[in-house]
């Protein structure tokens, strides 16, 4: 429901045959031409173009049947990606309702609730955060065969996705550092070859653009980073807070370890080599971060119903309401000045709209993270 809102309602490409064409580089006519994968970077992701292409190949293989297939794909992976992430909750740990509320979250941030928009793009990353959340669940669980085929089809389906082995490698140690070596190099050696046998323009590819735009975009840098998760931003850090304190064995543990490194390599990739506005890019941290924060919110409980229900918290949501219009006024009549040049040609407005509703979710809990977690509250919240 959400991503057919997201195409109905917010702008999306998906239901539109000169929206995929424009997204994968084909004539309306002949969408399976897909020139874009025939491109670098594009074309050492190899997995979406061949599922598409697979199911197409078993339809009638007209133009109407690969759009749908185009569009089917898309959906099946997106709610896949959803069933794995409730998935990877339950196997944290978290009880079925709070997994749903993980879900939610996961579906209603702007990287998945504006899909298929831009900047959002979105073609193969709903298949990379299924086999994300699918490595990590297999990682909790300790199956670790199942864990390097995941592995292997996520250096296929992204390149970001080597960060499943990088947790294996520096976090997991059930065995020996020289088998989770070599276990872990598997898709690295994978991602190799796809990158040195694929036939590709590589001319067409600069590495350095992405870097060079958010140097030079400092700004957009900061508020689309912040766009991406808003209010959890603080939550994953309060939450992972919360573990390291524990002295219980819990399985949220290795998220709780890897989060920052993760984190870090996910902003730190992103800067040099793609660009902040493709909040879809920054989204790969969201098991991390969603699943931290309701940690935060498991925790403390109890004390934030009691602060939910004070006089001064609905005074001050009241004013934070205010205080986020005043900012999106600001923001919308001084664009120009503030924002400077749009890399893409998108609907500021409902950018801004966006921005505007992020920050009053952040001024919104922000008390909430402040009072429940202060020293007397802190105190008297079992870690055990």
């Amino acid at each position: 429901m959400v991503l057919v809102a997201s195409n109905l309602r917010l702008g999306g490409y998906l239901f539109s045959y000169q929206g995929i064409g424009s997204e994968i580089a084909a004539p309306p006519e002949a969408l399976h031409e897909w020139h874009l994968n025939q491109r670098a970077p594009f074309a050492y992701r190899l997995l979406f173009p061949a599922v598409v292409k697979g199911v197409w190949r078993m339809t009638a293989q007209t133009n109407t049947a690969f759009y749908w297939c185009y569009v089917g794909v898309s959906f099946a992976v997106g709610m896949g990606a959803a069933l794995a992430f409730f998935q990877l909750l339950l196997a944290l740990e978290f009880s079925p309702r709070l997994s749903l509320v993980g879900v939610t979250v996961f579906l209603l941030l702007p990287p998945f609730l504006l899909a298929y928009t831009l900047p959002v793009h979105t073609r193969e990353d709903t298949l990379g955060y299924l086999l994300l959340c699918g490595g990590l669940l297999l990682l909790v669980r300790k199956h670790y065969l199942g864990f390097a085929l995941v592995s292997v089809a996520g250096a296929a389906c992204r390149e970001t996705l080597l960060i499943l082995p990088f947790v294996l490698l520096f976090f997991t140690g059930d065995f020996a550092l020289p088998k989770r070596a070599l276990l872990a190099s598997l898709p690295v050696v994978v991602w190799i070859l796809i990158r040195t046998l694929t036939d590709t323009n590589r001319e067409a590819y600069d590495p350095l653009a992405g870097l060079e735009w958010n140097l030079n975009n400092l700004a957009q840098v900061v508020g689309f980073a912040f766009i991406t998760f808003g209010p959890l931003w603080i939550g994953w850090i309060k939450g992972r807070n919360i573990q390291l304190r524990s002295t219980a064995a819990n399985k949220i543990d290795l998220l709780a370890r890897s989060a920052p490194w993760a984190i870090a390599l996910i902003l730190l990739s992103t800067f040099l080599g793609g660009i902040y506005n493709e909040i879809r890019l920054l989204y790969l941290g969201f098991p991390w971060i969603i699943a931290l924060s309701l940690l935060f919110f498991k925790t403390y409980q109890q004390q934030l119903e009691t602060i939910l229900k004070t006089r001064f918290y609905v005074g001050y949501v009241g004013g934070a309401a205010i205080a986020s219009a005043l900012i999106h006024y600001v923001l919308v009549t001084n664009f120009a000045s503030v924002v400077g040049p749009i890399y893409y040609d998108v609907p500021v407005r409902t950018w801004l709209a966006v921005a505007a509703i992020m920050v009053f979710l952040t001024l919104a809990v922000l008390p909430l993270y402040w009072l429940a977690s202060r020293k007397e509250v802190a105190n008297s919240v079992r870690y055990d």
